[in-house]
């Protein structure tokens, strides 16, 4: 079954409205409100200024100062409302171009189509200088890497850890002291206009969807056996426990994870360990009963 992942467009209303100060810094100005500090690790991102509309605009515009050069963002954000249906510090936006001001011998690097990582990073990277010292293949290579974690998570939800864009693209690709390359990728902030760039390690928030726990069961046939019946029960979106239905009882072991699709049925996926300690994968979608 093909996961359906809705982005959801950020109404621009109050929350939305221009700072009245404009930001002007860079990453090593960044204040410490728009810092994260993650055990003794320190984040940083730099808010993105609304600017007022010119006469014909019918997209707003943001601006700010990152990696040696002027950006300019436009367009609506957009975000994975499964994942953060109320939005998180740090979470990925889509939606947006992205370019880089006049005057500043900067271009903006993105990952070509075929890499393209969609709703969950917005990444680039900034290279002002001499652009043919940019080292593409490094670029694009990690990106390739980031992609294939992606696709595991995507099919092991449950099972497999949620990657970071920031551990497999770096920050800085020059292949000589011609160019001053920065890597980053646009965030939702609590601050400012909210839309913000965050170094490529900024960390990736916690889902704000939460699941119930499951008061009766979902129930998974074994692909071998059809007459064996598995009875899963979870909580907060997690698989717990599962157990051997049709009155033996006998307890299994299960990891994956579950969301809800429709007004009582779920989508489980994960790995059903046997009482004979082999395994299987299931992807359903049951309503509990």
């Amino acid at each position: 079954m093909k996961k359906q992942i809705l982005l959801g467009l950020m109404a621009m209303m109050a929350g939305f409205t221009a700072c009245k100060k404009d930001m002007v810094k860079t990453p090593d100005a960044t204040p410490a409100k728009a810092r994260q500090k993650t055990g003794a690790i320190t984040y940083a991102y730099v808010d993105l200024t609304l600017q007022p509309r010119n006469p014909g605009d019918v997209t707003d515009t943001y601006s700010g100062f990152y990696g040696a050069a002027k950006i300019i963002v436009q367009g609506t954000p957009a975000w994975n409302l499964n994942e953060f249906p109320t939005p998180a510090v740090g979470m990925p936006l889509v939606g947006l171009s992205i370019s880089a001001a006049p005057g500043y011998n900067a271009n903006i690097i993105t990952p070509p189509t075929t890499e393209t990582v969609g709703i969950y990073d917005n990444a680039f990277a900034v290279a002002v200088g001499e652009l043919g010292s940019f080292n593409y293949t490094a670029f694009f290579g990690d990106f390739s890497q980031f992609r294939s974690a992606l696709d595991a998570f995507e099919a092991n939800p449950g099972i497999v850890t949620r990657p970071n864009v920031g551990n497999f693209v770096g920050s800085n690709y020059a292949g000589s002291s011609k160019i001053v390359v920065t890597s980053g990728k646009l965030i939702w902030v609590s601050t400012g206009s909210h839309i913000a760039i965050g170094e490529i390690k900024y960390p990736y928030p916690k889902s704000t969807a939460t699941a119930p726990s499951i008061n009766t069961a979902i129930f998974v046939t074994d692909p071998l056996n059809s007459n064996i019946v598995y009875a899963l029960q979870g909580i907060e979106g997690i698989l717990k426990s599962g157990y051997i239905s049709g009155g033996t009882g006998v307890a299994i072991t299960v990891t994956g994870s579950y969301t809800p699709v429709g007004n009582s049925e779920y989508h489980a996926t994960g790995v059903i360990t046997r009482v004979d300690n082999t395994t299987f994968s299931f992807d359903v979608i049951e309503d509990p009963r």
